[in-house]
């Protein structure tokens, strides 16, 4: 029952071969063992899950956003402002020469989304197809790329096109092309799917809560490796987010360092977060079945939306090593839903901000 992880390192077998036959063999195994929770209290918790009531500006506001999502751009013959798009060639030089990542023809930008060097922003602002500009930038000395860390380097940019947002009206004509009969039925969807958020929101919150409770009664045993070979996926998985998104260089710095530093207290949350619903879910007879993962498919295809293709969903996730992903995550689901089913909960109702605002506190401290 000690369930061992890694292969253990073996003591005493060194001078085995001049033992005598009559001589007992004696050696010691050493090994890591899989961490182990003592669980404290997990039944009869007190509960207090925050919940919001869908309301006319909520679904004016999602509504908006469905609008901007289909904006398209248009060219214009003015002056960039910003949100505007910026078509552009841009080559950057160090000392005269080129470098890695350093030009680009026909790139698209975004005027005011700080993905680029404040001297870009500078210079793209207030600009109009047809101008060259150029800017000087100051690489800081611990830069991701080495090429330039610490260097200055000069660009030229020529810009091609100024291109404008344009966002569309809500009419049966956009609600038909959006997939919809109408705009009533444009609203009722975006309603139900508002609804079904700020549910899925407040049971996160209530979750989180409980889980807390019981972490913090409860007492753990983690092997230094564990927390540290988990520490090195986290900040993998962080780095490459990070990079996804793009930021601007400062803010990438600060980011990469937060990551950093908070590595091995992310690793030890997250280990003592699963063992311990694996222990409840353990303790309780919790089982995965087909049915489960017939309830995740069809929960992850609405979310893709794509309701009429759940088979296809089904199929994906019993893939490999992915059908052991997906039935872990089902069966600490299934854990966390035992807890909340014997808990005193209590609702409380708050605005979408307070409750936005909520989350957002207690998913920093629980990172």
């Amino acid at each position: 029952n000690l369930n061992p992880i890694g292969y253990p390192d073996i003591k005493g077998l060194e001078g085995d071969i001049d033992r005598p036959e009559d001589q007992a063999m004696e050696f010691t195994f050493s090994f890591e063992v899989s961490p182990r929770v003592e669980l404290g209290k997990y039944r009869g918790l007190h509960i207090e899950r925050p919940v919001v009531t869908v309301d006319e500006e909520d679904i004016l506001n999602a509504v908006d956003e469905m609008l901007k999502q289909h904006a398209s751009y248009q060219e214009v013959d003015d002056q960039s402002e910003e949100n505007d798009q910026v078509i552009m060639d841009f080559k950057g030089t160090v000392d005269g020469k080129e470098f890695s990542g350093g030009s680009a023809e026909n790139y698209p930008y975004i005027v005011g989304s700080k993905r680029f060097f404040p001297e870009f922003e500078e210079v793209l602002t207030d600009a109009k197809a047809g101008d060259e500009r150029t800017c000087r930038v100051e690489f800081p000395e611990d830069y991701q790329s080495d090429d330039v860390a610490g260097k200055t380097a000069d660009f030229t940019i020529t810009i091609n096109e100024v291109k404008r947002q344009t966002i569309p009206e809500l009419t049966d004509e956009f609600a038909e092309q959006a997939g919809f009969e109408s705009t009533d039925k444009l609203r009722e969807s975006v309603t139900e799917k508002l609804r079904e958020s700020s549910e899925s929101q407040s049971n996160r919150i209530a979750e989180s809560r409980a889980l807390e409770q019981i972490i913090e009664s409860s007492t753990f045993e983690m092997s230094a490796s564990m927390i540290e070979s988990v520490a090195a996926n986290y900040k993998q998985q962080e780095f490459q987010r990070l990079s996804q998104a793009q930021p601007d260089p400062e803010t990438m710095k600060a980011a990469m360092e937060d990551i950093e530093n908070n590595a091995e207290e992310e690793a030890i949350k997250s280990i003592k977060a699963m063992v311990t619903l694996n222990e409840i879910g353990e303790t309780e007879g919790v089982e995965v079945t087909d049915k489960d993962f017939e309830k995740e498919a069809a929960t992850m295809a609405k979310s893709m939306g794509m309701d009429d293709q759940i088979e296809m969903v089904a199929q994906y996730m019993a893939q490999g090593d992915q059908r052991s992903t997906y039935s872990d995550r089902i069966y600490r689901a299934k854990a966390i839903a035992v807890v909340l089913e014997h808990a005193n909960v209590t609702d409380t109702e708050l605005s979408r901000d307070e409750l936005d605002e909520i989350e957002k506190a207690e998913s920093e401290s629980a990172e």
